[in-house]
């Protein structure tokens, strides 16, 4: 990729969506400033379980702040894993399910989905018998059920390229495309596998089996799942005040069984809002990986942070003085999005060098975003987290952990603080002050 010189260059060249896939050159690793094992670690572990009696599968949460660079480290611990001739199945459910709204029927659809798509794209095939079973219990049970569905699939043959799609491949496409698109499809399909939940997941395992005999016949050592953009989610309170639950706790908690269903190796992302939540380890006996983000005020984690935007931009061309990017990356706290999105708004419709006056501008932008997330009863926690690096686990904190504004750290030791751009706010600096000087 060429060196952004421009402005316009430089907001292109910085868009957070874009993860850095393996082999990218722009990539940097920034794993030692977080202060913690790389997720590559994960590959160990579940190359050490392959010939292990008892079939013993991993079954990995990986979890980070949104913008911490997670993706672009799941993509790494994929390039790693192919390296180890493992068979990687990478699924973002962003690009499946409708994450304003996902449960886990949904989850193990998309599962199932994802594995035909990978084998079909890598011409390895499933035994036909097998697909025939499966096809035929999803039109029993599922589609027979369900009069949107029935039509969907009516409606989908015909024609020559659709005519060479497997029927199994528009069964499951058809399914989680209305899952999807919400409605009263999606909650007939839910109500369905809700009462075939056991039959369902010894389905999904059957054709587990299936594919990995197919994979190991191929030549690989065996297949992996990635499920990426859980940590998204959105965050809803349960309806009682009383209660810390929440939907991401009924998800990865409540049905963490049902989760784990898939008989073999699978990372799940998961929102960061779980790490204090005490029954984790309880149901996760594998544990959850942190993402931390980079300790920027360390000179280590700050010089690895510039050396990441000298990757995309040519910073003596587009920076008046070389502090006014050293402020930028301060003021994002470590997070990489947030370094990101600074830089843009600094760029945005500037035919010159950015100057304090873009610095300022791009600082008040991301200030007002926070703002609005801000609530008064948040202030008193936003005290104690940047005043003793430690919050209580409950429900206010995993709001505040999941919107940012107060960020987790890991060197030495977890520790916690509140986002640069959300100690700016008058309001909190305000309460600061009244707190460590009262009247």
């Amino acid at each position: 990729m060429q060196i952004a010189k421009t402005a316009t260059q430089a907001y292109n060249a910085c868009n957070p969506d874009i993860s850095i896939d393996a082999g990218d050159e722009r990539y940097v690793d920034l794993n030692t400033s977080r202060g913690f094992p790389r997720p590559g670690g994960i590959a160990s572990d579940i190359a050490w379980r392959i010939g292990q009696a008892g079939k013993q599968y991993c079954t990995q949460l990986v979890t980070g702040h949104r913008g911490c660079g997670k993706t672009t480290e799941l993509l790494q611990l994929k390039a790693r894993l192919e390296r180890q001739r493992f068979l990687v199945i990478y699924e973002d459910i962003d690009d499946t399910l409708d994450l304003a709204e996902v449960t886990y029927h949904d989850i193990l659809l998309a599962i199932a989905n994802a594995i035909e798509k990978t084998l079909r794209s890598k011409n390895i095939s499933i035994s036909k018998s097998f697909s025939e079973d499966l096809e035929k219990w999803f039109a029993e049970k599922v589609i027979k059920s369900n009069k949107y569905l029935e039509y969907s699939l009516e409606g989908s043959v015909g024609g020559s390229i659709e005519a060479q799609i497997p029927t199994l491949a528009k069964v499951l496409a058809s399914i989680t495309g209305r899952i999807k698109g919400g409605g009263e499809s999606r909650v007939e399909i839910r109500q369905t596998l809700d009462r075939e939940i056991s039959v369902f997941i010894q389905q999904l395992n059957a054709m587990i089996i299936a594919a990995r005999t197919a994979v190991l016949a191929a030549g690989y050592v065996d297949f992996v799942i990635i499920v990426d953009s859980l940590e998204r989610i959105s965050l809803r309170r349960s309806n009682d005040k009383q209660s810390d639950r929440n939907n991401h706790t009924e998800l990865f908690i409540e049905n963490a069984d049902r989760l784990k269903s898939p008989q073999c190796h699978i990372v799940y992302t998961a929102p960061i809002s779980l790490l204090y939540n005490t029954n984790l380890g309880n149901s996760y006996t594998d544990g959850l990986q942190l993402i931390p983000m980079v300790d920027v005020k360390k000179a280590t984690g700050h010089s690895k942070m510039i050396e990441m935007v000298k990757k995309r931009i040519d910073t003596a061309a587009l920076f008046e003085k070389p502090e006014l990017l050293d402020e930028l990356i301060t003021f994002s706290g470590g997070a990489v999005r947030d370094v990101m999105r600074l830089i843009r708004f600094a760029s945005e419709q500037l035919d010159t060098k950015i100057t304090a006056n873009e610095i300022s501008i791009a600082k008040r932008a991301l200030m007002n975003e926070f703002e609005y997330m801000l609530r008064d009863e948040d202030i008193p926690t936003l005290i104690q987290a940047h005043q003793n690096r430690d919050i209580s686990g409950n429900d206010q904190a995993a709001r505040l952990l999941f919107y940012r504004l107060i960020h987790e750290y890991r060197n030495g030791e977890r520790w916690v603080d509140v986002h640069p751009a959300v100690l700016a706010i008058r309001r909190v600096t305000r309460a600061l002050a009244e707190h460590i000087h009262p009247n």
